[in-house]
């Protein structure tokens, strides 16, 4: 895929299209009028603005389809056929074909995606071997490759693999073997502790996980069309290591970029060591969401007033969201991964029935210990 896509003199991204056998938009009819501006009875202007390209890569149709990120983002030269208006991009421009630079927006605030990066600056940080910018793009790539639907769930890590081997490509030797960087579901070796921080930004039911694609540390366990964060605050410990045995330069091992994402794609396990501490305490209340959130005009996220002496935990049950309150502590505030929905006491310092797992279309080994999620599997992470 990399090969192809990467040597392409132009990729046409048909931006309309659901399906890949969809015909190209042909009819135009927009073109046969001039348009031009108007001024309201509010004093408000009404015009014509063409959509910044930005937008169109993350709203139109072939933006939801999975396959079609890595074929974008491989190409060293791309021209995006839209309904009404064609676009063009490449590294040292961007335009559409009325002329116009795309790169500069007509009206200021127009463009909310401007955390979007240039289709084609992953090509150049692998180019220059920027191992900084290929690490700060690959998170931007996942998370932006979650947010897609995919026909088979199977295909997960197939569908961005064109993408992996390209950013292993920089620690090949002269021979084309891969040293000093290896590819764990999804994640790599180098990075390992800061590519776990992914988090969940809207959790969906946990009987649609891809359990069986990958493993529950990796975000391509999510189900498809999930919202996560990849670039969040990171600050590293030295106290967590990742203690998994390099398998680069075995004698029975592959080392070629290719055949090293393959052997990736079927990690299921890791060994790492670090710190652990309890959310909550076992003398910890639960008390209802509502109880915590702030009163109109109060200033902080929270309102813990009514149990300053108390411990206590809550759980958003439409969001995931958890928070642990402890006296004279920070509270600490996480997200699950998945929402489960309220089951009376259990969803306290209990754990699941088998039967109960059943009911919620989850496999009898998962577990919900202290109300979050966590998988009891061979997984050592």
């Amino acid at each position: 895929m990399h090969e192809i896509y990467g040597n392409a003199h132009v990729t046409l991204a048909i931006c309309t299209s659901i399906k890949a056998n969809e015909r190209i938009p042909y009819s135009r009819e927009v073109w046969r009028f001039q348009t031009g501006t108007c001024r309201l009875y509010s004093g408000h202007w009404l015009a014509n603005v063409d959509m910044p390209l930005n937008e169109i890569r993350q709203r139109s149709p072939l933006s939801t389809r999975a396959w079609t990120l890595q074929e974008e983002r491989l190409s060293p030269r791309v021209l995006y056929v839209c309904g009404q208006q064609i676009y063009w991009s490449c590294l040292l421009s961007q335009r559409n074909e009325t002329g116009q630079n795309i790169a500069q927006n007509r009206l200021e605030g127009l463009d909310s995606f401007t955390w979007m990066r240039h289709p084609q600056s992953f090509l150049q940080a692998r180019r220059d071997q920027d191992l900084v910018s290929l690490r700060v793009q690959w998170l931007e790539l996942v998370r932006a490759y979650v947010k897609r639907d995919i026909t088979k769930t199977s295909d997960r890590f197939l569908a961005i693999a064109g993408l992996a081997v390209q950013c292993i490509g920089p620690y090949t030797n002269e021979n084309g073997d891969v040293k000093g960087q290896e590819y764990l579901a999804g994640l790599w070796r180098e990075s390992f502790p800061e590519d776990l921080s992914w988090s969940v930004q809207a959790p969906k039911a946990p009987e649609k996980n891809l359990r069986s694609v990958a493993p529950t540390w990796s975000w391509a366990s999510l189900p498809v069309c999930s919202d996560i964060a990849t670039q969040n605050r990171f600050e590293p410990i030295s106290e967590f290591k990742l203690l998994e045995t390099p398998q680069l330069g075995k004698e029975d091992q592959p080392s070629k970029p290719q055949e090293v994402v393959m052997r990736g794609d079927l990690v299921r396990s890791v060994k790492v060591c670090g710190r652990v501490r309890r959310l909550f305490s076992e003398i910890s209340n639960k008390k209802e969401w509502t109880s915590i959130v702030p009163k109109q005009g109060s200033t902080g996220e929270f309102d813990f007033s009514n149990y300053i002496s108390d411990p206590i935990h809550s759980r958003n049950a439409k969001t995931g969201q958890l928070v642990a309150y402890e006296p004279h502590k920070q509270e600490v505030v996480v997200q699950l991964d998945y929402l489960f929905p309220e089951i009376g006491a259990r969803d306290s310092l209990d754990v699941l029935s088998d039967a109960d797992l059943k009911k919620l279309g989850m496999p009898s080994d998962w577990k919900i210990i202290d109300a979050i999620a966590e998988t009891i599997l061979d997984e050592e992470a």
